[in-house]
């Protein structure tokens, strides 16, 4: 696995973690926001992307020059819910 592959791999295995842990899952998330200090890393990071989305959400990727934590490549904003939620939202 490359570095730049390691980069996208690392946030997304520990959003999956998070999702489940509150009873959902990636394929509940409806949007997302992908910030990368590199644009040159988009090919590898969509890859991996796809990897973790059979049908992937919206999504807005962003060159910038600087994240908040120090060394920081790539951050990742998803906002999702539950099967429980999308229920509710199909019958209201």
């Amino acid at each position: 696995m490359s570095y730049k592959g390691f980069v996208s791999r690392q946030p997304l295995n520990h959003l999956q973690h998070t999702f489940a842990a509150a009873g959902s899952a990636l394929d509940h998330v409806v949007k997302a926001q992908v910030f990368l200090t590199d644009l040159n890393d988009f090919d590898a990071f969509d890859e991996v992307w796809k990897e973790f989305f059979a049908y992937p959400p919206p999504r807005t990727t962003v060159g910038i020059s600087g994240l908040l934590v120090e060394g920081c490549r790539v951050a990742i904003d998803l906002i999702g819910g539950t099967a429980a939620d999308r229920r509710r939202a199909l019958h209201d």
